[in-house]
């Protein structure tokens, strides 16, 4: 069985809204017992539609964050609510889940993330790669990375 949904309410009386077409062909909400054309009253946010918004947050978790050019961002760690920008997530950096264009197996950022930077800067746990300098191995001569305690060609200790 499926159930219509309520209509809205009047914000000056409360009774239920009727959507009407005008006569220049433009739809509006109308009230039978104001008789007049008025908006609807905004929705209290019911406790079904909060757990719902936290079910989908919670499921946003460890998603995949990539930006408009394929850019791997991170992983979401936490969604945050602000009260100036709304609903943020938590990468490395704090987006605000406007800048999100789709959500599936991961979810796309709709700009590249160094526009997005300027907003808050990014804080690295490790080097960058400009900062990687390699190591020569003592026994083989190979280039190994200085985070490396055995070579990765003979796997000599460091």
């Amino acid at each position: 069985m499926t159930t219509t949904p309520e209509r809205p309410k009047c914000s000056l009386c409360g009774e239920p809204l009727t959507y009407i077409r005008t006569r220049d062909h433009h739809k509006k909400w109308y009230c039978y017992a104001c008789e007049k054309f008025t908006t609807p009253a905004p929705e209290t946010e019911t406790r079904e539609t909060a757990e719902t918004k936290q079910a989908m947050y919670d499921n946003l978790k460890g998603m995949s964050v990539v930006d408009s050019k394929a850019t791997l961002i991170g992983r979401v760690r936490e969604v945050t609510f602000d009260t100036t920008k709304g609903p943020m997530l938590v990468v490395e950096t704090t987006l605000p889940l406007s800048k999100v264009s789709v959500v599936g197996h991961f979810i796309q950022l709709s700009e590249p993330f160094e526009s997005l930077r300027s907003e808050a800067p990014i804080e690295r746990a490790g080097p960058t790669l400009e900062e990687v300098r390699e190591t020569d191995c003592a026994t083989c001569g190979f280039e190994n990375f200085p985070i490396a305690r055995f070579c990765i060609k003979c796997g000599t200790k460091l």
